[in-house]
């Protein structure tokens, strides 16, 4: 593990009504840090900006589902 992110509960089911509404995908608030956080990466890391700046990178984020 490279990074590690806190997100808030506001965050989170707002990245959930997000995969609903883009995607469809009916997931929970654990599915939701994932994205979070894989949002925050992109948007506030060097690297993160880097990745998305460049053609043919990608980001995978795993959405959990127990």
């Amino acid at each position: 593990m490279d990074v590690w992110l806190k997100s808030s509960d506001e965050s989170s089911f707002e990245a959930v009504r997000l995969l609903m509404r883009e995607e469809g995908l009916l997931v929970g608030g654990s599915s939701g840090s994932s994205l979070s956080g894989a949002l925050q990466w992109l948007a506030e890391t060097e690297d993160g900006k880097r990745i998305s700046a460049t053609k043919g990178l990608n980001v995978v984020v795993l959405l959990p589902d127990g």
